[in-house]
């Protein structure tokens, strides 16, 4: 529930116009912790800040995780948007 909570506030800042880097990054941490899928929602989230900061560098590295998470048989089973991540990616 942190790691989604903290998506939330992320997707929040995010619509406010704020790189929503620390919230994302904190979601990321907690949900990796335990294993959560929605470290991937965490991770997109991070793709899309550093997208509103100019890095795109940063950003493809991001989404590089996400598509060898993917190109492994990985899912997106137990996301909260998978559809969001498909899109940022």
């Amino acid at each position: 529930m942190e790691a989604m909570g903290r998506c939330y506030l992320g997707n929040a800042e995010e619509a406010l116009g704020q790189p929503p880097t620390a919230s994302f990054e904190q979601a990321r941490v907690v949900a990796r912790t335990i294993a959560s899928p929605v470290r991937f929602d965490a991770l997109a989230g991070l793709a899309r800040a550093a997208l509103m900061r100019g890095d795109s560098a940063l950003a493809g590295q991001h989404v590089g995780e996400l598509q060898a998470h993917l190109a492994a048989g990985g899912t997106l089973e137990g996301t909260h948007e998978p559809r969001r991540i498909e899109l940022t990616c």
